[in-house]
């Protein structure tokens, strides 16, 4: 089985992005994430543009959660506190 962590981040309202840190390094910043919002009541997207959540800055003791949007690809501020859960799992 592959090594892994997951966990949960949020995204606070008026930034772009949130740090993780894993509880313990991986073997290499070779690894997968996966990122679903949770909790994002009240959370709304740009009408006129798509955004999604990007994995970023992948290091052996964690990444970037990046909120951006699908046109411009640049970060976008969400409106209120966005909660995610989030698993990293090492590449074999």
């Amino acid at each position: 089985m592959p090594a892994y962590r997951a966990g949960t981040a949020t995204i606070s309202n008026g930034s772009s992005s949130t740090s993780v840190t894993f509880s313990s390094a991986l073997p290499s910043a070779d690894y997968r994430v996966s990122v679903m919002v949770t909790n994002g009541s009240g959370y709304a997207p740009l009408l006129s543009d798509c955004t999604y959540f990007n994995a970023a800055s992948k290091t052996t003791l964690g990444f970037t959660i990046e909120h951006r949007t699908c046109l411009a690809g640049g970060a976008s501020s969400v409106d209120t506190n966005v909660t995610l859960d989030w698993v990293a799992v090492a590449s074999q």
